[in-house]
């Protein structure tokens, strides 16, 4: 099959963008077709999707001649654009990867009419965007976060009830996080940080082997505990502590986040309550991983979803005069935000980049608040960046 992947960034090692090349990767083992159309595209990472064998576009770049068999949707801007454009394909799917519900992860206007299933990385994210749009209560369903069946070939299998190297793994790491890196040097404890602005590489089951604690939320969770690591759940929103056998369900739901709770500590707290329940935590780590093994096995999931396409009918879109004018709304628009995109990786010029980061916003922002259910939401931010670039001279 020829299968269309939609994402917005693919400028870094983060969540959707991991999540895009795992599915993308298990599929390309079958034989399949994978192709990605994005927005922000970094060389590094164009490279990283080449090497798996996924052939990454800009958005405006994907090849049109193509018929896809399928498209798997994420930032929908981006699949209200191809539709304008008159991308051929047979069947197409929907998902959303943020329980806040960015406008970016708000699915397009054309699922309420049509025959589209969405599927979503959590029970809260679920429960949130039937709140928010209980127009489409009857076609979200769950597809967690996932781990390629590789990590499990780098099961842990001792423990050393003596903790000797800790890696915590975020992209925005808090600063009591920070702090707790000089006492456990002095314990003798090795501390190494990986993520966009430290050591922004893939985290891959042979990185995550070589440690006995992984601090973290959101995907890597569910990364550590298939491998039956230990994982201290905590990051910019705090977070629950050890995922433990009492509490896996409910974080979980909040798809490992650090959002059930919201619990904030100080260095000093985090530092103690490592140090007491470790040991405890290891003693239900055999449990934990059994747990993980039966819910997050990405083979196993995504089969389930090619269960649930191959029993689809095609679902070519009926556009409705509402939709047919959001759809133009968005091409025109969508079209200025790529267009600024692209300029801003090649003119590094620090003013110009400036004013175009500004106009890159704003014209995003306009964007989406074309988008039904975020309009009230988007429109005094979009007023801002309007603001900012009246009074920049060109």
């Amino acid at each position: 099959m020829n299968i269309l992947f939609t994402g917005y960034y693919f400028d870094g090692y983060h969540g959707s963008m991991m999540h895009i090349c795992e599915i993308g990767k298990y599929l390309k083992s079958f034989g399949h077709n994978i192709y990605i159309a994005s927005c922000i595209i970094d060389d590094k990472i164009k490279k990283y999707t080449e090497e798996l064998g996924l052939n990454l576009y800009y958005a405006d770049e994907i090849p049109l001649d193509i018929h896809y068999d399928l498209i798997w949707a994420y930032h929908f801007p981006i699949i209200n654009y191809l539709y304008q454009k008159q991308i051929k394909y047979d069947k197409i799917i929907c998902g959303c990867l943020s329980g806040f519900l960015h406008p970016l992860e708000t699915p397009p206007l054309f699922c309420k009419n049509n025959n589209i299933p969405i599927f979503v990385n959590s029970k809260e994210t679920k429960s949130n965007l039937i709140k928010e749009y209980p127009v489409f209560e009857n076609k979200v369903d769950i597809l967690i976060n996932s781990v390629p069946d590789e990590f499990l070939l780098h099961k842990k299998t001792t423990y050393d009830n003596s903790l000797k190297k800790i890696a915590i793994v975020s992209n925005h790491v808090p600063k009591e996080l920070l702090e707790t890196i000089r006492t456990f040097k002095r314990m003798k404890i090795k501390v190494d940080i990986f993520g966009s602005e430290f050591k922004h590489i893939p985290v891959t089951p042979e990185l995550l082997s070589d440690y006995d604690l992984i601090i973290t939320i959101g995907k890597t969770v569910q990364y550590a505990l298939f491998m039956g690591i230990p994982v201290y759940n905590y990051d910019y929103m705090g977070g629950s502590g050890y995922i433990r056998l009492n509490n896996i369900d409910n974080e979980e739901f909040y798809n490992f986040s650090g959002r059930s709770h919201n619990r904030k500590l100080s260095s000093d707290d985090i530092i103690c309550e490592i140090l007491a329940y470790y040991k405890d935590t290891l003693l239900e780590m055999d449990k934990i991983q059994e747990i993980a093994r039966q819910r997050y096995s990405l083979s196993q999931n995504i089969n389930n979803i090619l269960a649930i396409v191959e029993n689809m009918p095609n679902n070519k879109l009926e556009i409705t005069e509402e939709i047919k004018l959001n759809l133009t709304q968005n091409c025109f628009l969508f079209e200025q935000t790529l267009n600024t995109n692209k300029y801003l990786k090649y003119n590094k010029h620090k003013y110009k980049y400036i004013q175009n980061v500004i106009k890159l916003s704003y014209f995003k922002y306009r964007l989406l608040a074309n988008v039904p259910f975020v309009r009230k939401k988007i429109i005094p931010i979009k007023q801002e960046y309007k603001k900012l670039l009246e009074n920049i001279k060109e």
